[in-house]
């Protein structure tokens, strides 16, 4: 589970890798909340997820209650697999990128 962040001019991209899981949670939080502490926009790609479970959309959900309660953008690219997941539990976070799917 990688997780790189880099942070340009007030934006913080956070680039996630491998599983969002149950066992990686505690550590993807670490950086998700270090990320919309620091910086007024934040730019969460998950193309390269190849695995989300309930913990992993808990994770989410708690990055865009974040983003919203300290007023941050947030956008979110994301690849098809965990887009389908996203649809199948009918939610929608921050700006989820249409165009940028694979």
């Amino acid at each position: 589970m990688p997780v790189s962040v880099a942070m340009t001019n007030g934006v913080c991209r956070v680039m996630i890798e491998g599983e969002m899981n149950i066992y990686n949670a505690s550590a993807i939080k670490d950086h998700l909340l270090n990320a919309i502490s620091e910086c007024p926009r934040i730019e969460l790609d998950l193309f390269n997820v190849n695995e989300i479970d309930t913990s992993g959309i808990q994770l989410l959900i708690m990055l865009n209650n974040e983003a919203q309660r300290r007023h941050r953008e947030l956008n979110i690219t994301m690849n098809n697999a965990v887009r389908n997941v996203m649809k199948l539990l009918n939610i929608e976070i921050g700006e989820m990128a249409q165009g940028l799917c694979r």
